[in-house]
């Protein structure tokens, strides 16, 4: 992937993210002292971000809140439109710009159940909840103590439950994606060798060369063995 462009797979990454993420937000019910949902999306989020690089993460965060903001019913339970983008939780789900390439950005080179939990549970969740509490505390009037209970302590919990979840399912992912990368370079390379034995370059040329060495040093080796002493 280039500076500005991305590859056709990171597109498909992206649109299969999204579509997770769509598809995630209906396994969500409310809580009632609360207008926070418990919802699958925040396990989708991670998984999102364990498998995307930053960019990716962001770009794939903004369709799908650009989606639900056209009237597509992809926000939690169902919801869409600026009301709900903009409204008493929206908070939550602005801040998953930032958040979500931020712990993609701290994720690792290398794919680790450990070090994706902890990010998660450390970056992710805090931050969330911090946009969750300023959108209830600046539409709803409520202090900061009220926004902590509304938007922190009901989903601690279960937010934890799900990073834990993420964590695992994105190395998981990170792994099948590792393979089959793996599978399709080594199906080019044995391609690329097939054509460079057809063709006489490359590989065949230097095989063929090595064996006419072999072939001249055996025929010298023969006419030495045979020859008269003294004759050689």
């Amino acid at each position: 992937m280039n500076e500005q462009h991305f590859s056709a797979r990171s597109m498909t990454k992206i649109a299969l993210c999204v579509a997770l993420l769509c598809v995630s937000a209906y396994l969500s019910f409310p809580l009632p002292f609360t207008p926070g949902m418990v919802t699958a999306l925040t396990l989708a989020l991670g998984v999102a971000a364990f498998v995307l690089t930053p960019r990716e993460t962001f770009f794939a965060v903004a369709v799908y809140l650009l989606l639900g903001l056209c009237g597509l019913p992809v926000y939690a339970a169902g919801a869409s439109g600026p009301g709900k983008l903009f409204g008493p939780v929206g908070g939550f789900m602005l801040v998953w710009l930032v958040v979500y390439p931020l712990v993609s950005a701290l994720k690792g080179a290398s794919p680790s159940f450990r070090r994706y939990a902890l990010v998660d549970i450390v970056v992710g969740m805090p931050l969330t909840y911090l946009g969750g509490m300023a959108s209830m505390i600046l539409l709803m009037d409520v202090t900061p103590w009220q926004a902590v209970m509304m938007a922190v302590a009901p989903f601690i919990p279960g937010d934890i439950l799900k990073c834990l979840a993420a964590a695992a399912l994105g190395v998981r992912v990170n792994a099948m994606l590792e393979q089959a990368l793996q599978n399709r370079v080594a199906k080019t390379w044995r391609k690329s060798i097939k054509n460079s034995m057809r063709t006489g370059s490359g590989l065949r040329s230097k095989v063929m060369a090595y064996h006419k060495k072999t072939y001249l040093w055996t025929r010298c080796r023969a006419k030495i063995l045979s020859a008269p002493d003294g004759n050689g």
